[in-house]
């Protein structure tokens, strides 16, 4: 079970730093197990060990929801349910260094790249630890994101990067964040043996 706090913890909100809930989120549906979100998670209820960390879900209450988490909920459960590596794929790190982590879930295919940091960060994934088609990806937004992050590729000469590409070397991704933040893209799926 992937849980961020329960009616026995504290809640998440009262004690990650600021955007520190939406990156646990990330974490609970991507990594392997089974997510389990406590009833006002998604509305960033606070609360502190006991009866206060059971703060009812404020439905008749607005002034009481402090981040309206929803969208995000909603946004992280559909991929889970849309690709097959975030509920039965196998799980390889490519960067766990200082504020920043990153891997791949993996299954026949589907193949999903998570980057998550919590605070400014640069990750970069040399030549090979991707295809050049899941580099390509990486072009594109993300499937999902919060706080600021972007990526793009590289090459270790820049002066030769487009010719470098143009005869088949890969290029390396460079992955930076600004703040608290986590990026989800859709890769092309990994071959098989």
């Amino acid at each position: 079970m992937n849980a961020l706090n329960s009616h026995d913890t504290a809640r998440a909100a009262t004690v990650m730093i600021d955007g520190g809930q939406q990156l646990g989120a990330v974490l609970m549906f991507t990594l392997p197990g089974v997510p389990v979100v406590f009833a006002g998670d998604e509305f960033g209820l606070k609360g502190h060990n006991g009866e206060a960390s059971r703060t009812p879900i404020p439905w008749n209450d607005p002034d009481r929801v402090l981040a309206d988490l929803r969208d995000d909920y909603a946004a992280l459960a559909g991929l889970r349910r849309e690709q097959p590596a975030l509920t039965g794929g196998g799980i390889r790190w490519l960067h766990a260094h200082g504020d920043a982590l990153a891997f791949v879930r993996e299954a026949a295919g589907s193949s999903v790249l998570v980057i998550v940091a919590r605070d400014a960060a640069e990750v970069t994934l040399p030549a090979g630890m991707l295809s050049s088609g899941q580099l390509e990806a990486l072009t594109e937004a993300p499937a999902f994101a919060t706080g600021r992050i972007n990526a793009g590729l590289e090459s270790t000469n820049p002066a030769a990067s487009g010719q470098n590409r143009a005869n088949g070397a890969a290029p390396s991704a460079l992955i930076c964040t600004r703040g608290p933040a986590a990026g989800i893209w859709l890769l092309p799926a990994t071959a098989l043996p």
